[in-house]
């Protein structure tokens, strides 16, 4: 619980601390609470509870009896029973407690709730929306994609997320996303990928806009409300791989499909998901000695474990090798039926080669959206021709023979005696044909030696997209100063090595000044505190000897007939019962009673004799029980001499 209500370990770590310290104060050995009290104490405080069944063990084993459920051993102290059942409810408030904070105060990541979610109705009987009403606006209606042959399943409409007043990280972004197809979200690192992500798996709450997913019965629902409902038919792959290092391949496998509901079935998953990423002759090996390769197709099956009718891959093929990569394009078109699946790429290659459908973003905004064909035709630029040129023939001359063809023909790169680029953006037309003949001509001529001819690839779709999103750099060269440096050796190899570290740590204490001050300050508190409670304890060095904390006993005694009146005057409440002159005999009688009786130990606490006096002076003996400290005898003794003295059965020593 401690993590919902601080967002930082150092803080959730310091406030255990202090509620265990309070607790530790407020159930201090010397302070004797009401037992009304102490029930709720160790209800609200786990630290008390655990305290006071220790305690209570610790009595029943000095009086090497069996634990007594449903008896008390001192007036002051909450039987076993009661106790027990109070922290059973305890638990049970704690659960309900954190259940609650984890869904109204979910931390960094993660939808909150209102305060009061509990009492409406949206939350318990979960609000659909009704298809034929639902009215879908795209704010980038150019870019918009929309496939009447497929069933849209994700609708995002004018999602905002910020983080702080003046990070937009995604700017009023909308679209679609359809079932049996696989939508590439394309962007150049920050441009908001990860966090459309985030929002569509319920991480991040969404500033504004909305985010509704059509779940597994076919009933859409909205991510604000209904996440955890969403989340049991989607399957997220994220950017870096998230394993249990000492569980095999077979058992992470195992452990997703129980945790989604499939635990009946979770060996034959895990074989079929074994066999579709080419993991079966190593599911004995443990996560921890995988390869990075091994551990993201790992990664990638988890995400495909049970009925997930939505997956979301996060540079699923990063670490995996080129032939791995291209097993991976056939796994994933094959499993595409059925879901609806959106990755995220650098590679432009594994979009173009897998997607139905493109998106690329750029600074928190969606700049295109179609399949690879309409995006190339419509960012594309157009043609190259890539001609290997003979040596004494020049580039000019090429590009006057072939100008008559294409006019708008630019030079892209020219390497001298070697390759030269052309660019046209002209279509496939008559005159095109003419120049590939032209070009045929020129190299029987042996004018040139080769040409090939490029379409626009989607990395030229992705920089022409892109390009304004770059920080162009003021100059056309960048220049780099290298300066000559020593190499350090020796003694002052290892200082140097030391004083980075103390430069380090000082930037880190100074960063995190909080914790600096934790760590100072700690230690001094506690022994303050130490000493503070110490001293007062020990300020008169008095202590309250009397019997009230003590059951209801039988004093065994034996005593001077003159001193009679007297001590049942002191013992008031409890029973006197005669016993033996001699101490040794007294002892023996009282532990058969004890023997012969279960709970007689919590009974009889005090033995004593006080015979008569030789000349002016008493001599008292006497028994105590281990349950009490033995100082109890001298406050009963303390007050007889002082009633007989003073001739006074109401005199007392408080």
């Amino acid at each position: 619980m401690n993590v919902q209500l601080f967002d930082k370990n150092v803080r959730a770590i310091l406030g255990t601390f202090v509620i265990y310290l309070i607790s530790l104060i407020t159930f201090a050995y010397n302070i004797v609470w009401p037992v009304a009290i102490q029930y709720v104490l160790i209800f609200f405080s786990p630290y008390i509870a655990g305290h006071s069944i220790f305690q209570q063990l610790i009595l029943h084993d000095l009086a090497k009896k069996d634990v007594a459920l449903f008896r008390t051993i001192y007036r002051n102290v909450p039987i076993y029973f009661p106790t027990l059942i109070i922290m059973i409810i305890s638990c049970v408030f704690y659960w309900m407690l954190s259940w609650y904070l984890e869904k109204v105060f979910p931390g960094e990541y993660g939808i909150p709730l209102e305060w009061n979610f509990l009492f409406k109705r949206d939350y318990w009987c979960s609000e659909s929306i009704d298809r034929h009403t639902y009215s879908f606006s795209n704010s980038n209606s150019s870019h918009s994609n929309a496939n009447s042959n497929e069933k849209s399943i994700v609708h995002v409409n004018h999602l905002v997320k910020r983080f702080g007043p003046d990070k937009i990280a995604v700017n009023d972004v909308s679209f679609d996303l359809y079932e049996n197809q696989i939508t590439s979200l394309l962007g150049p690192n920050g441009s908001g990928k990860t966090t459309i992500f985030n929002c569509l798996i319920g991480i991040y709450k969404q500033t504004s806009g909305t985010i509704k997913i059509e779940n597994n019965d076919g009933i859409e629902y909205d991510t604000r409300t209904n996440i955890d409902m969403l989340r049991k038919s989607m399957g997220y792959c994220p950017q870096h791989d998230i394993l249990f290092d000492l569980l095999t391949i077979q058992e992470q496998l195992e452990f997703y499909a129980t945790a989604r509901g499939f635990g009946k079935n979770k060996e034959r998953i895990a074989k079929e998901m074994l066999d579709l990423v080419s993991l079966q002759s190593s599911k004995d090996l443990y996560c921890n000695s995988l390869s990075g390769g091994m551990k993201r197709r790992l990664s990638l099956a988890c995400a495909f474990v049970g009925d997930t009718k939505i997956v979301l891959l996060d540079e699923p093929s990063s670490g995996l090798d080129p032939s791995n990569r291209r097993l991976l394009w056939d796994w994933l078109r094959s499993m595409k039926e059925g879901k609806t699946i959106l990755l995220t790429t650098h590679f432009m290659e594994e979009s173009d080669a897998l997607s139905d459908r493109i998106m690329i973003i750029a600074n928190g905004n969606i700049k295109a959206d179609g399949t690879s064909a309409k995006l190339k035709q419509q960012y594309g630029s157009g043609y190259k021709f890539v001609i290997n040129k003979q040596k004494n023939y020049h580039t000019n001359d090429i590009k006057n023979e072939l100008h008559q063809y294409l006019p708008n023909l630019k030079v892209e790169t020219d390497i001298s005696d070697g390759d030269v680029v052309f660019r046209t953006n002209q279509q496939p037309n008559k005159q095109f044909l003419q120049a590939l003949y032209q070009l045929e001509q020129m190299k029987k001529e042996n004018r040139i030696k080769n040409y090939g001819v490029q379409n626009s690839t989607m990395d030229d779709v992705f920089l022409k997209i892109t390009h304004d999103t770059k920080i162009d750099n003021p100059s056309n060269s960048t220049s780099i100063n290298i300066e000559t440096i020593g190499v350090l050796t020796g003694i002052h190899y290892h200082l140097s090595q030391f004083y980075g570290l103390i430069i380090k740590t000082s930037i880190v204490r100074y960063r995190r000044w909080t914790l600096t001050l934790i760590v100072l300050l700690l230690p001094i508190l506690y022994n303050l505190l130490s000493n503070l409670i110490s001293r007062s304890e020990n300020e008169n060095g008095l202590f309250k000897m009397n019997l009230k904390s003590l059951n209801p006993q039988t004093f065994v005694y034996h005593a001077d007939p003159n001193m009679e009146k007297y001590i049942r005057a002191s013992v008031s409440g409890s029973i006197l019962e005669q016993g033996s002159a001699n101490i040794s005999e007294m002892n023996q009688n009282i532990w058969q009673k004890r023997m012969d009786h279960p709970y007689t130990y919590t009974d009889i606490y005090l033995g004593f004799i006080i015979p008569k006096p030789n000349g002016n002076k008493y001599k008292i003996q006497a028994l105590s029980s281990n349950l009490i400290s033995g100082h109890e005898v001298f406050s009963l003794a303390s007050n007889i001499f002082y009633k007989y003295i003073l001739n006074d059965t109401s005199a007392s020593i408080p």
